[in-house]
This record gives C-alpha cells, sequence and structure tokens, in this order.
C-alpha cells in the first residue's frame, strides 16, 4: 500500500495520519509503526534508516512506515526512494506533503505515477465540508444532537479553523453528553469571533443603543 496524505490543513493531515494509524493497528495488533521526518533530517542518512527499517524477511512484522517531506530530498535521492517503496510492496507505506505539491514538479510527476498510489487530501473545508465533518461527529456521539439555530452558531463561531471545530465540539460533548445542543449552550462555551462582534455592533446601532 502507497498513501500520499497531502494538503494544506495541518490539522486534518495529523487527523489522517491517527486514522492510518489506528487502521493499521487495528488490523495488524502486531505491526510496527515509524516515522521518517525529512523537513528535521533531508539527508541521505535518514532515506538509509527508512530503508532498514522497511527490510523485509521472513520473520518481519507487518510494518507501516510514514514519511514526512521526501519532496526535500535531493532529486536522485527521491528516485531511489520511490524505486524502493515500489519493491518493497509488503510494507505500508505514507508519504505526507504538508502544503500544495506542484504538478509540474519532477518529484510530482515521478509520485502521482506510482502504481497503486491512493491519495488523502486535506484542503482547509469549506462549509458544505465543514458541516459533513459536524455530521460525522453527531453520528460517533448519537447521543447528542444539535438543534438547527445552534449548529449554524457552532460552524460559524468555529469558522475556517478545523483544529478549533474539533476541540470546541469535544467541549460541547463533555458540557452536554446527552440531548440537544441549544443556542445558549454554544454562547456559553464558545467565545464569539470578531465577525459575531461586528454583527452585534451594527445590531446595537440598528437600535439606537
Amino acid at each position: 500500500m502507497i498513501t500520499l496524505l497531502t494538503g494544506t490543513d495541518n490539522f486534518l493531515l495529523m487527523y489522517q495520519k491517527r486514522a492510518l494509524e489506528s487502521a493499521f493497528l487495528a488490523s495488524k495488533p502486531d505491526g510496527e509503526i515509524s516515522l521518517f521526518d525529512f523537513s528535521d533530517d533531508p539527508h541521505p542518512r535518514q532515506l538509509r534508516r527508512a530503508l532498514e527499517a522497511s527490510e523485509e524477511d521472513l520473520f518481519a512484522l507487518p510494518k507501516l512506515i510514514f514519511l514526512r517531506q521526501p519532496s526535500l530530498l535531493a532529486e536522485d535521492i527521491q528516485d531511489a526512494l520511490l524505486e524502493n517503496i515500489l519493491s518493497r510492496q509488503t510494507v505500508s507505506w505514507v508519504l505526507i506533503e504538508p502544503g500544495t505539491l506542484k504538478k509540474t514538479d519532477s518529484y510530482t510527476k515521478k509520485l502521482v505515477s506510482l502504481i497503486g498510489l491512493d491519495k488523502i487530501i486535506c484542503d482547509t473545508p469549506n462549509e458544505a465540508e465543514r458541516s459533513k465533518i459536524l455530521e460525522r461527529l453527531l453520528s460517533e456521539n448519537p447521543n447528542v444532537r444539535f438543534e438547527a439555530p445552534a449548529r449554524q452558531l457552532f460552524l460559524m463561531r468555529v469558522g475556517g479553523d478545523t483544529a478549533k471545530l474539533y476541540s470546541e465540539f469535544e467541549k460541547l460533548f463533555l458540557y452536554k453528553q446527552d440531548g440537544s445542543i441549544t443556542s445558549e449552550d454554544v454562547e456559553v462555551m464558545l467565545e464569539p469571533t470578531l465577525e459575531d462582534t461586528g454583527f452585534q455592533a451594527l445590531d446595537a446601532l440598528a437600535r439606537g443603543n
């Protein structure tokens, strides 16, 4: 298995990384997980360590290896890495590339041409995608539900911050573990955004306050 985990939302990247780890260990409880971060050490020795960790033998345990930002390696080293990834197919590989890969970059072209490559894109979600994330969180916690106005207020207050969406949902869930979450609950638990404050000031002006 070869997976490319990329995108502009760092929180979602780490969330997906944990999800891949959990799925791997659920299917292979005796498996080994390793991480090699080339953003800290873009040196050939780091690649050697990764390849040593991926060595296969008769009694080897299942392996999941994360490689963070191999795009920082020299081109000849990138080629050697991709060649070894293709040759060690019993190992599960995940290449983590934060940000947006340039389609015209030679590394990107080689990467996306890999046979069997799965891509997970973790860009900052738009409003509809944030709503879907909230739906999934609610499905995982069926004892809690949002009243419609509360849902709208919650999504407005967390804005485009994915990490805040997850953390504030967790706070609300701990605050109200059963029943309906109301707008009043959201008001109590979430600080108003600058946008909220601006709307409140305009309302006050309109009322002559």
